[in-house]
């Protein structure tokens, strides 16, 4: 996603972009920016953003967008002609996740754009990492969940005495048929939930 006032600069990023397979979407000012960004419904990989532009600086629509957005959610790549210090260190502090000045180098500018779209997918394989062990977390025993992080391939346990609980919900059948799915599931975590709690309790 490519944010700039200038035509040029536009035609400059898409021209080192689109060769390689980049799609690029173009915003001619923030307020364009930010109304892309709400209506189109996922976000975008990346976002170039330039720093000086009329009306809505590039400072400002950076602090807008980290108002909703993570810097994992959404990274920001700011673009200037302005390479002075406290203004890359502005730029950063509102939020962005690296600085470009122009003119661009085409090599450094790909090097950054690769770079922090590869700590976002770091970022997202973390995350799903995390979702699959909570996930695990609640199907299975946690010395379970560690064997098959070692590697073993047969989790089956072998136990001497077990005990075996069949229970019957009365009217169940009717029950389903009255309620909404959401309420149902509800129903039966909250047995299933007590159930484990008692065999906590009594081992």
């Amino acid at each position: 996603f490519s944010v700039d006032d200038n035509p040029v600069n536009q035609m400059v990023v898409e021209n080192i972009l689109k060769p390689l397979g980049y799609v690029v979407t173009i915003a001619m000012d923030g307020p364009e920016a930010l109304e892309k960004i709400t209506s189109r419904g996922y976000l975008p990989d990346l976002m170039l953003l330039d720093l000086m532009m009329p009306g809505m600086s590039g400072i400002e629509v950076a602090q807008n967008l980290r108002e909703t957005y993570h810097t994992t959610e959404l990274p920001i790549i700011m673009v200037s002609a302005k390479s002075q210090e406290e203004t890359v260190v502005e730029g950063l502090k509102a939020g962005c996740n690296d600085y470009v000045c122009k003119p661009f180098n085409r090599h450094e500018l790909l090097a950054r754009i690769e770079t922090q779209i590869q700590l976002k997918d770091l970022w997202n394989q973390k995350i799903d990492s995390m979702k699959s062990q909570l996930l695990l977390k609640k199907m299975l025993p946690d010395n379970i969940i560690s064997r098959l992080k070692e590697g073993d391939q047969c989790i089956a346990q072998q136990h001497d005495a077990v005990t075996i609980l069949f229970s019957d919900v009365v009217s169940y059948t009717s029950m389903t048929a009255s309620i909404s799915t959401e309420r149902l599931i509800t129903l039966l975590n909250q047995m299933f939930s007590a159930f484990d709690s008692l065999c906590d309790d009594f081992e």
